[in-house]
């Protein structure tokens, strides 16, 4: 059955798994193929595609039930019975697509494009997306690749995980630009955290930003100014969101935030 479903994923097709599949019978599937080492990676990229959908799917049918739920709109139990069951399936799902992490070993150009396919996916599951990613940045195989682990450290941001806020701030100062324009990049989801995580994130920026301009103009680090160039955007973006203010130097942010780092109305939640 495994490999009538394989031959749908073929590159050439690049078709889903079919339709009359359950989840269940989808994950089976794609963790065979991952643990299949003649299997080809194209066969995966396509699997992770089918894995996002069930996961959106999923996450549709607990919105609904979350709504009538709210509404009590039947019976109680009933409803938390459903959300809890989509819950296992979203985890499920999840930790499906971390098998191609798990089996695949190997750091290939093919193996690389399945990878970032899988972290693209993660960023679209809020629920349980954010520990996978933060598994991949800190996997030893990545060390050297900072666009890859910036690009985890970015989905992260994606899945609104609020959770991995102090993470991310303490990234903030990380040997590899491509990571901390990846903090940048992923803190632009923040726009609606709650107020004490955007507060937090914001102080932490300002000095970022400030830290990176000292340096980046006249500083003592030669390579300064281009990380300066890098980060100089990503960061700011940053702020913007977490504020709503719209500022251009770094001086002007430094007086921003002396002004309103108390500000109540600015630091409450959304």
């Amino acid at each position: 059955m495994w490999l009538a479903a394989l031959a749908l994923l073929a590159p050439v097709a690049q078709s889903p798994l079919p339709s009359d599949f359950t989840d269940e019978q989808a994950i089976e599937a794609f963790v065979d193929t991952a643990k299949d080492k003649k299997a080809l990676p194209g066969y995966l990229v396509s699997g992770i595609t089918d894995l996002e959908k069930r996961y959106a799917a999923s996450a549709d049918r607990a919105a609904i039930a979350q709504e009538r739920l709210d509404a009590k709109d039947g019976s109680a139990s009933e409803w938390k019975k459903i959300l809890k069951a989509e819950d296992q399936v979203q985890e499920d799902l999840a930790e499906a697509v971390w098998a191609s992490f798990r089996y695949r070993k190997k750091v290939t150009d093919q193996h690389m494009q399945v990878w970032r396919r899988a972290i693209a996916a993660f960023g679209k599951m809020p629920a349980h997306g954010a520990d996978h990613l933060w598994e991949a940045f800190e996997d030893k195989r990545f060390t050297r690749d900072g666009g890859f682990r910036g690009r985890c450290i970015e989905e992260i941001g994606r899945t609104r995980d609020y959770s991995y806020h102090e993470q991310l701030i303490d990234l903030l100062d990380f040997h590899e630009v491509d990571v901390v324009t990846g903090v940048g990049k992923g803190f632009l989801f923040y726009h609606d955290a709650p107020g004490k995580v955007r507060h937090a994130c914001t102080e932490k920026l300002v000095r970022a930003v400030e830290s990176y301009r000292s340096k980046g103009q006249g500083g003592e680090d030669i390579n300064g100014r281009g990380i300066w160039g890098k980060v100089k955007g990503p960061l700011m973006g940053a702020l913007r969101a977490m504020t709503g203010k719209n500022h251009s130097t770094s001086l002007d942010w430094v007086k921003f935030w002396n002004e309103y780092k108390k500000d109540k109305e600015l630091w409450k939640d959304q």
